[in-house]
């Protein structure tokens, strides 16, 4: 497990708090674990120093993924009742999101069996899952500029999220 700063309580009600998985530009995302039903989930905590844009696009990013619907982008789950007052250290909302236990791209794409480059089918399943999804956010009026992305069909692969989604202009 890695180490989780001393200040975040470590369980909510039946959720309790398993891992750091990482830190982006926006804030800390934590893997979480119901005690009774053993779902996991993911927390995206949004940092306290931001400039008021990007608590706009923070918030935007929030609205967004809770209307995304598409099997390579990681769902947007309810924040578990009362971790909203526990875990925030700001005003800011939490973003709560499904659990992918498959890791990140960059991670998969520094092991060393990857390191001459990744296998051509890999690539044509990845590639085709982008463009699927880039299809549908043509669709929808909306453009990727980079959210968290899940490409269940390639090892369960997270691309990080460094970003949002934003409107396509008229």
């Amino acid at each position: 497990m890695n180490r989780v700063p001393l200040q975040q309580p470590q369980s909510c009600g039946l959720w309790e708090l398993r891992e750091r998985l990482g830190t982006g530009g926006f804030g800390n995302v934590t893997r979480w674990q119901n005690k009774e039903t053993e779902e996991q989930i993911a927390i995206k905590q949004c940092r306290q120093e931001l400039s008021e844009r990007n608590k706009e696009r923070w918030c935007l990013e929030i609205q967004i993924m809770k209307r995304l619907d598409h099997v390579n982008v990681v769902a947007a789950r309810e924040v578990p009742e009362g971790m909203q007052k526990l875990v925030a250290t700001n005003d800011m909302p939490l973003l709560a999101m499904e659990y992918c236990q498959g890791g990140d791209l960059r991670k998969y794409l520094n092991l060393l069996e990857n390191c001459c480059g990744l296998r051509e089918g890999s690539v044509l399943i990845l590639l085709c899952d982008i463009c699927e999804y880039s299809a549908q956010l043509t669709e929808s009026q909306s453009i990727l500029l980079s959210i968290p992305f899940f490409t269940r069909s390639f090892m369960s692969i997270w691309l990080r999220e460094k970003g949002i989604l934003s409107p396509l202009e008229s």
